[in-house]
């Protein structure tokens, strides 16, 4: 899927609306004292039970195999046992070789790990690994004791493609990893809401061939993360193919099974695993005919219900409220209507200036909207603005007869970040945002799935300062696209390597005055940091526009 798992981290992901780390919160339900050490229990027994399955009863009653179970998935057969034992063959990555023989067994197999240790010897491979990945999930999950003597930070390779390099692991191997860690969490009491956080995170990082270099802990610099690299695992998403990693495994065609890869470089994929896009899959479901016409008029109808909120009856049930309107999203003032009025004050970026009073709204606003049009005249920067939604999102969602007369590709700024440098936007707001793209697709249908992977996508891609170069659509150049410029905002480098122009830490949006009265103050989709889905509430009040 073009953009869809094009994540740049993991960090941050497992932090609750609270505030709170995963790690934090169930080391406190646990062990009740949320100390480093009882961290690191929680830790060793989670790692442990991935590994070798559950070895006392479960919370929930449900055994957990482990992941050196040989076992099926989705019909697909999983051995991940020989990779442990030295057996499947030269796949294990010593100093850049290939080498055969490595077991990484040989420090009691299971015998220590059922008594909560990660091996019956320093001084082995079991131990330096387990050590390794307790110290690696405790960093995903958010452990905010972890970095002492007792639960030191991670210490193992930075880059995962390089670690796994040379296994060549298909997406049923990859898709049955992250289960076993879902079903070892479920084991202890992890809610599934939060299992799901993790396991969206663990395939948005590592479930693909080639993705943008990511830093894998906060103490790291950005790396290769991805190694799904045999069959079935989908290929380069939003990166350039020449990045990937070189050697064996880079483009294979094989996996652990013998089953070859059917290659597919379609750089506009935006596919799911049956190969159908997204903007494919719904056009169908909502007009039966998949054809330019009816995908530019799916992409209308989302978009301008992200804009202006719902017109008519959704789906769900669950009114819309849309991006212009004013009240508090997590306890944070949001107020984005003036920034399409012009009121806002020198947010415009006009040639490169900072321009006042530009009113994007002066193509019948709401109204136009209503009818189901961009805009009720075609001279008008309503009808730009939109009409460049519309490619844009058509694009991020793999519309595939995108591209003619009817459904134009997007022929907008490249660089999001260029467009929006002077908004200022905090982090209140873009999570706002990009809430409100979640809640107006599953107001036309759109499965909890499929909008959390819409959001991740944008959370990653624009949600934070100073983020590599990206692509913004198959035929545009990598540029800069981060834009979430102002208070509570990730900044993914140096600052001195931030693009000129950038504002940091200045505030972004009027405030709200006055109380808000809710249109919707229960639960919603809200995409966390760094690609996670979790549960927020937002409290509104419709604007007029």
């Amino acid at each position: 899927m073009y953009l869809f798992k094009f994540v740049n981290t993991l960090l941050a992901t497992t932090v609750l609306a609270t505030g709170q780390p995963l790690c934090d919160k169930y080391t406190t339900a646990l062990f009740k004292d949320n100390t480093e050490d009882n961290q690191l229990k929680l830790l060793t027994a989670l790692v442990n039970t991935v590994v070798i399955g559950n070895f006392s009863a479960t919370v929930n009653n449900q055994p957990v195999p482990g992941i050196l179970a040989p076992a099926t998935f989705n019909g697909q057969p999983v051995n991940m046992l020989p990779f442990f034992t030295g057996q499947q063959g030269a796949t294990a990555n010593v100093n850049g070789v290939a080498t055969a023989g490595v077991n990484f067994l040989d420090g009691g197999g299971a015998d220590p790990l059922k008594q909560g240790l990660p091996a019956n010897s320093q001084n082995t491979r079991q131990f330096k690994l387990l050590t390794h990945l307790y110290q690696l999930f405790g960093s995903l999950l958010g452990c905010s004791k972890q970095g002492g003597q007792v639960f030191p930070n991670y210490a193992g390779n930075p880059s995962m493609t390089d670690v796994h390099r040379f296994m060549k692991l298909d997406n049923a191997t990859m898709s049955f990893f992250i289960q076993q860690v879902g079903a070892a969490a479920l084991s202890f009491g992890v809610t599934p809401d939060d299992a799901n956080v993790v396991g969206n995170a663990l395939t948005a990082l590592f479930n693909d061939q080639c993705t943008a270099p990511a830093p894998l802990t906060p103490q790291s610099s950005p790396q290769p993360q991805a190694f799904c690299l045999g069959s079935g695992c989908s290929p380069q998403h939003g990166v350039d193919p020449t990045s990937c990693p070189q050697g064996p495994g880079s483009l294979p065609n094989n996996s652990p099974s013998g089953a070859s890869n059917n290659q597919q470089s379609q750089q506009n994929s935006g596919s799911q695993s049956s190969g159908q896009s997204l903007c494919d899959k719904y056009t169908t479901a909502l007009f039966k005919d998949n054809t330019e016409d009816n995908q530019l008029k799916l992409l209308t109808a989302l978009v301008n219900r992200v804009v202006g909120g719902n017109f008519t009856a959704t789906a769900n049930g669950k009114p819309v409220t849309g991006i212009l309107v004013k009240g508090t999203f997590d306890g944070q003032p949001v107020d984005m209507l003036p920034f399409f009025t012009g009121q806002s004050g020198p947010t415009t970026n006009v040639g490169g200036v900072a321009t006042a009073g530009i009113n994007f709204l002066d193509g019948g606003a709401a109204d136009a909207l209503k009818q189901g049009l961009p805009a009720n005249d075609p001279n008008s920067r309503q009808f730009k603005l939109l009409t460049h939604l519309y490619q844009l999102f058509g694009s991020l969602l793999a519309c595939s007869k995108q591209g003619g007369q009817v459904f134009p590709n997007y022929s907008g700024n490249p660089s999001m970040l260029d467009t929006h440098r002077f908004m200022n936007l905090n982090k209140a707001t873009m999570d706002f945002f990009i809430d409100q793209v979640g809640q107006a697709a599953i107001s036309f249908g759109v499965t909890a799935d499929d909008a959390t992977k819409v959001g991740q996508a944008l959370q990653t891609l624009f949600n934070n300062q100073c983020a590599p170069l990206a692509k913004l659509t198959p035929q545009t150049a990598p540029t800069e696209q981060g834009f979430c410029l102002g208070d509570g905002c990730q900044n993914l480098k140096d600052q001195t390597a931030c693009p000129n122009g950038v504002q940091s830490n200045t505030g972004s949006t009027s405030s709200s005055s006055g109380s808000s009265s809710a249109s919707s103050n229960g639960k919603v989709i809200k995409c966390l940091p760094r690609g996670a889905i979790s549960m927020g509430s937002s409290v509104h009040k419709r604007s007029e526009l």
